[in-house]
């Protein structure tokens, strides 16, 4: 940032060094993070701003980007951790840029604490950075990050508890941590996001003959949101849904079921073939034994999730407040929906809407199943891990080692910071969002859910099939891998 000479000298320019901001920020007034390309320059107020445009006029009015550069972020390098949507809150968002900065701040102040105040200074409360530090020129916040954390506040009225300590909350609650877990591992969470999205371009294993994007065309369908890793946009509409959902035949000798639908579920909706009304809330089930070629399941939908957690205990975020469910769990990276519709179907399972086998069933690469979606206002961006600094080719380490370390992390100051701003700012939020109105209108979204019965067992019976058969040709390809070793000598 620019430091001033004295009275008969001009500014003294501070010059670009790559740094990294440790940002957080409460989303709920926000258009989510990301600045929409090509928009005119808002006010950082304007209700309709992302965190981005509050941000970068923030740096802007402290001297760290250029006039000549405002509103043009590809000209500072500007990279982001993850992206998160509207209504969706962090305390662990990274974003990389070339700032202007005296090099030798932080050589007294390695965390750039005194470079976060002055930023901080023309930001809205419920946006802060914690910490700038020094990164590598090469360095890019989204492909340097290797795992992401998430959490998501359940309220407790959501998965309908008694809070009397009784047994049918503890069921709920245990069942809740065990359809949670079941998301642990490699899976395809296509039935988890808009499949469309995520389809492979010619040449990447399943494109269906569709020409590869251009860089340009890729950077405008990563800013659109199709290729985000942590964006967590609003509900689609009824007509989107049904637009983008596969047209299954019925299965044959099925008919409409009550089962899986409590009394009170939603009036109808649609007709069927026989002109008949269908009620809202249907779970269709399909088991898609042959490749679709419109509609195939490619490695774009597996995402890897290293562990899943769900309290077994009800919390307040805040003392007197609204009773909720921590869940958290940590991963690569995740679709579009992704999280919320994996918060909702296994709060489907513990209030007894869906059956913990359908979940089980979700994750198998043939099945398709429209799942349910809870809402982004509770969800938060927790944590973030980063690839060490690469060294030279003779193994020298990078020259932002210096200040920062071998691996960028959030060091004693920065995260001092974080927690005053989770303790001041994002849990008083959080616990008033609790409160929203819209957990009702989801509980009985939640309690409409059905399906039919004879759809069901034929699903889950191939699905058991599709998984035995799946284990016995692992087993048979390892002892076939055992005895080549055997055979070879190998020890």
């Amino acid at each position: 940032m620019e430091q001033q000479g004295g009275p008969s000298e001009a500014p003294k320019r501070a010059g670009k060094r790559k740094v990294a901001l440790f940002i957080g920020y409460e989303g709920t007034e926000y258009r989510g993070l990301q600045m929409q390309p090509n928009q005119a320059l808002p006010l950082a107020s304007a209700p309709e701003a992302t965190v981005e445009d509050a941000l970068e006029e923030a740096i802007f009015r402290a001297g760290g980007i250029l006039p000549s550069n405002r509103g043009q972020l590809s000209k500072v390098g500007w990279s982001r951790s993850s992206r998160t949507d509207k209504s969706v809150h962090s305390l662990a968002t990274v974003v990389g840029l070339k700032m202007e900065v005296q090099p030798e701040s932080f050589d007294s102040d390695p965390e750039g604490s005194e470079l976060a105040a002055a930023i901080n200074a023309h930001l809205p409360p419920e946006v802060r950075v914690f910490s700038i530090q020094r990164v590598s020129k090469s360095w890019n916040a989204r492909s340097e990050c290797i795992r992401r954390t998430y959490s998501y506040y359940l309220p407790a009225s959501a998965l309908g508890l008694a809070l009397d300590g009784g047994e049918r909350d503890a069921q709920r609650l245990a069942l809740l941590a065990a359809a949670w877990q079941r998301y642990e591992g490699t899976h395809p969470f296509h039935n988890y996001t808009k499949r469309r999205l995520y389809r492979e371009s010619e040449g990447g294993g399943g494109g269906g003959g569709r020409r590869r994007k251009s860089r340009a065309e890729q950077d405008a369908a990563a800013a659109a949101g199709e290729e985000a890793e942590s964006s967590e946009l609003e509900p689609e509409s009824d007509a989107d849904a049904d637009a983008s959902a596969p047209q299954a035949a019925p299965v044959a000798g099925a008919v409409p079921s009550s089962s899986g639908s409590p009394d009170g579920a939603a009036g109808s909706a649609a007709a069927d073939d026989e002109g008949a009304p269908v009620r809202k809330g249907r779970v269709k089930l399909q088991w898609k034994a042959e490749k679709d070629p419109s509609d195939l399941v490619v490695r774009r939908h597996f995402r890897f999730i290293e562990w899943c957690r769900a309290d077994t205990e009800v919390q307040s975020l805040v003392p007197g407040g609204e009773p909720c469910i921590h869940l958290s769990l940590q991963g690569g990276s995740f679709m579009l929906h992704q999280i919320r519709h994996m918060v909702a179907t296994a709060a489907a399972v513990a209030r007894g809407s869906l059956p913990i086998e359908l979940l089980e069933a979700s994750l198998a690469t043939p099945a398709r199943v429209n799942l349910p979606l809870a809402p982004p206002s509770t969800l938060m961006l927790t944590g973030a891990q980063f690839s060490p600094f690469k060294r030279s080719w003779s193994g020298q380490a990078a020259a932002a080692a210096q200040w920062s370390g071998d691996t960028l992390e959030l060091r004693e100051r920065g995260t001092a910071a974080q927690h005053r701003f989770l303790r001041d700012v994002m849990l008083p939020a959080l616990d008033g969002l609790l409160a929203g109105d819209e957990w009702a209108q989801w509980q009985r979204d939640l309690d409409a859910l059905w399906y039919d019965e004879g759809e069901l067992r034929q699903l889950l019976g191939t699905f058991a099939t599709w998984r035995e058969e799946r284990r016995a040709a692992k087993l048979e390809a390892a002892l076939e891998e055992a005895a080549a070793r055997e055979a070879r000598g190998d020890e």
